[in-house]
């Protein structure tokens, strides 16, 4: 049991800024969930009398994206990303750097992680919603943990749309304030408390909406062009394989459907310690 806490403990996030942010996100997703389903729905489809097989599609498409957004967020978690387990060479190879925290040698592309405590394989960043680094094992989870919250505040978003012209009619210069500082327009009597949890909720759907759709893109774009954060900031493209190998580093084998549920395997197809360069490639093509 103790064994069982203790790995427990070191998935969990490990700082303040980490466990609010985690608790965030948490707190946020399940809000929405409930929200769109118990709120909106019922809202949208109060008039019809007779079956709607509309509505339990709509049931259906939440749930499906509730699920793959926890379960991408619970694998992103449970995924070791750095080097514990790993037998690592004594020797230290071309390209390999020693760490004095670890106290072991590092391959290319890993970074230490103050926070994580170890080294991490193709480090790409810390992500402080996860309360963990994302790197070489669970990249592929990350990126789709952010599709999916995406999709998720789009559809939101749109679902939303009835229950604004509902509530506040017509857009205006007092709807945009209600939407967008909803807090500010209750502290000044200008809406109720439900009117004001509501716009707070839609207001929540659509800034989540345009962040996650600016992170998927930017994390994108460096996955198709086979770059981490780091790589990205330096301007380092010598492991650009092309698009297609690119997103197979990440993603793995199976890149073209893993996106659809966390659990589709997908083997990745490096160990996270080596990895081919470009003009590397490039030369065995000119042989």
């Amino acid at each position: 049991m103790a064994t069982v806490m203790e790995a427990v403990r070191k998935r969990l996030p490990k700082t303040p800024t980490d466990w609010f942010s985690f608790c965030f996100l948490l707190s946020g997703m399940h809000g929405v969930f409930v929200f769109e389903v118990f709120v909106v729905l019922p809202f949208l489809y109060k008039d019809v009398t007779e079956f709607s097989l509309m509505y339990y599609i709509h049931i259906l498409a939440a749930l499906f994206i509730y699920v793959n957004t926890l379960g991408n967020v619970i694998m992103v978690m449970i995924t070791e990303a750095g080097t514990r387990g790993l037998v690592l060479p004594v020797i230290l190879k071309p390209g390999w750097r020693f760490c004095s925290v670890c106290e072991c040698n590092a391959p290319p592309r890993s970074y230490h992680c103050n926070t994580c405590r170890t080294c991490v394989l193709r480090r790409d960043h810390h992500c402080v919603f996860t309360g963990c680094c994302i790197g070489h094992k669970n990249q592929r989870y990350f990126v789709v943990m952010v599709l999916y919250f995406w999709i998720a505040a789009l559809y939101a978003t749109i679902m939303n749309v009835d229950l604004v012209y509902h509530l506040f009619g017509e857009f205006s210069l007092k709807t945009l304030f209600v939407l967008f500082l909803p807090l500010l327009a209750w502290m000044f009597r200008v809406i109720e408390t439900v009117t004001m949890t509501m716009a707070f909720m839609i207001s929540l759907c659509l800034i989540v909406c345009l962040l996650t759709l600016a992170l998927l893109g930017y994390h994108l774009l460096n996955v198709i062009n086979g770059q981490t954060v780091f790589e990205k900031t330096h301007r380092i493209r010598d492991y650009d394989l092309g698009p297609v190998n690119n997103l197979k580093v990440v993603f793995g084998k199976n890149w073209a459907i893993c996106w659809l549920f966390p659990l589709i395997p997908s083997p990745l197809l490096g160990n996270g310690l080596e990895f081919p360069k470009k003009n590397e490639i490039e030369s065995e093509k000119d042989m």
